[in-house]
């Protein structure tokens, strides 16, 4: 019986730190991770299937370059975004301005637990890319997803899971090593603070969520999850 890992939690949002801005953040990634951020974007698009016109919330931007992928590749589509790390917000807010998409993409500060008190109204579409591991309560974050939802709207997720394999480890050992540098410490502590299958869809099911998929492949977990029309 495989054993599974004990969580160990990552240290909040992503901020400034001395040597590395949120604007630098964002730039590395980009030239990075583009090929991953445009493959979520599409899986976005095919899973959630938003409407014409569909409101979309992304929990956990980051640098943002998802948001912008869609709202270039879906010019029906609003998009408001919510991330806990103000320093990540104003590098955000900032290639928004620059992307010229101030009037369909909006951005906030806030956490996923109470995204009440940040955004307003039912969206038809939530998505977010590598920021479950970071929230404090996922149950209570699930459930106010689950609550800012239109009927039949969608939540599209991808996540670290911590349960990944040996060759799996290996993998990721070398990567840092050799590929991502001093940004290598950040997946390795993102892994060992992700969540199992079985533990995402208790806590979908607990808030409320119907129609769940929670499907992990060799790094990743990608969940598709549904409200009732």
């Amino acid at each position: 019986m495989k054993r599974t890992r004990k969580r160990i939690p990552e240290c909040g949002a992503i901020e400034d730190s001395e040597g590395l801005s949120s604007e630098s953040y964002a730039e590395i990634m980009r030239k990075r991770l583009w090929g991953e951020y445009q493959r979520f974007a599409g899986f976005v698009l095919e899973e959630g299937r938003p409407c014409h016109g569909a409101r979309l919330l992304e929990i956990g931007p980051g640098p943002g370059w998802i948001g912008i992928i869609l709202a270039k590749a879906r010019p029906d589509i609003s998009i408001e975004a919510l991330d806990a790390s103000e320093d990540m917000v104003r590098a955000y807010r900032a290639t928004i301005a620059k992307e010229g998409l101030e009037e369909r993409i909006q951005v906030a500060t806030g956490r996923a637990e109470c995204l009440g008190e940040s955004v307003k109204g039912a969206f038809d579409l939530v998505y977010s890319r590598d920021s479950l591991h970071h929230w404090d309560d996922p149950r209570a974050a699930f459930a106010a997803i689950r609550g800012a939802l239109k009927g039949g709207g969608a939540l599209v997720l991808q996540d670290e899971r911590r349960d990944i394999g040996a060759a799996a480890r290996l993998i990721v050992k070398a990567q840092c090593a050799f590929v991502l540098g001093p940004m290598g410490k950040y997946w390795q502590s993102s892994i060992a603070a992700g969540y199992t299958a079985d533990e995402v869809r208790g806590f979908l099911e607990l808030s409320g969520f119907r129609d769940i998929s929670v499907l992990p492949d060799f790094l990743n977990l990608a969940v598709i999850a549904r409200v009732s029309p």
